[in-house]
């Protein structure tokens, strides 16, 4: 289990779906600016939406993490793959064994390709996005403790399809004037509800990365973006530097990765008055619920 199914816990869903007000999209079709949305070019859908929260995070940190320590006021922070956590996993799994000293060996050259990319040499962006595609692969081992393909070779047709998605997505235009973005973070508390790991913190806001074709705002993802918050509240985010980020989120998003386009709203306009409290509080009623059934 993690957050995303947590979430969907029958009395979380219901608290949710009585105090929340559904959102519209502000962002209209004039602002694609006679841009296509990028086509699935694959029927790799799980894939793709894995493998770009990856190269989203590569790209922020290579158009905007190279100004730190030079003027800039962009602090952007990255932590442990998930797909390291997989990798590491395989010591200790008998099934998966004979494949660590290879799977570590082609992720410390994937470390290698996407370090020289975020320093700045943008001609290293094709062995970033083959990257992600391989991490993508072995991230499910800790999400979902399967590993059905280690040994995956690069998808042409998806790697055709991750470069789009990059080429669309512009960190510059949709983080201006932030201050710090933290990559796919995990929460401190993230334990107490199977894992927890927004796809992307800015500032006091939260987004989360969506390769979904459609422009339209599902209420599972609203919830998932109202557990981050509640996530937040509970015990922050551990930054590497042994500091804390625990802010409270003002904001959530989505960005439509296929349009190019961030979502933004105010979170008191998603649970206005005391929607969130009731939330919250219907959160960690079943937390405590969940970690009494552990114990039993």
């Amino acid at each position: 289990m993690s957050l995303v199914h947590f979430v969907e816990r029958p009395a979380i869903r219901a608290c949710f779906n009585r105090v929340h007000v559904r959102p519209g999209l502000a962002c209209a079709d004039a602002d694609l600016d006679g841009r296509q949305p990028v086509r699935p070019l694959s029927t790799r859908y799980t894939l793709i939406g894995t493998a770009f929260d990856y190269l989203a995070r590569f790209k922020t940190a290579h158009a905007l993490g190279s100004r730190n320590g030079s003027g800039g006021a962009v602090d952007v922070i990255d932590g442990v793959w998930i797909a390291e956590r997989s990798v590491e996993a395989m010591r200790n799994r008998p099934e998966f064994a004979e494949h660590h000293e290879t799977c570590r060996r082609r992720l410390d050259n994937i470390r290698r390709a996407v370090g020289a990319y975020v320093g700045g040499d943008a001609t290293r962006l094709r062995e970033a996005a083959a990257g992600a595609q391989w991490l993508a692969h072995v991230d499910t081992l800790h999400r979902t403790g399967e590993l059905r393909n280690p040994d995956a070779r690069l998808d042409v047709r998806v790697h055709d399809e991750l470069l789009a998605l990059a080429d669309a997505f512009e960190p510059e235009r949709l983080f201006a004037g932030a201050h710090r973005i933290l990559l796919n973070p995990t929460y401190a508390e993230a334990s107490r509800v199977g894992g927890a790991d927004p796809d992307l913190v800015v500032d006091d806001g939260i987004v989360d990365i969506k390769t979904t074709t459609k422009l339209r705002v599902d209420p599972a993802h609203l919830r998932q973006l109202a557990g981050y918050a509640a996530m937040q509240l509970l015990g922050g985010i551990r930054l590497p530097d042994g500091g804390l980020h625990d802010a409270p989120a003002a904001w959530i998003g989505i960005y439509f990765a296929r349009h190019g386009l961030l979502q933004r709203w105010r979170l008191e306009d998603v649970l206005p008055s005391r929607a969130f409290e009731q939330f919250y509080a219907a959160f960690q009623s079943e937390m405590d619920a969940l970690a009494l059934a552990k114990a039993a």
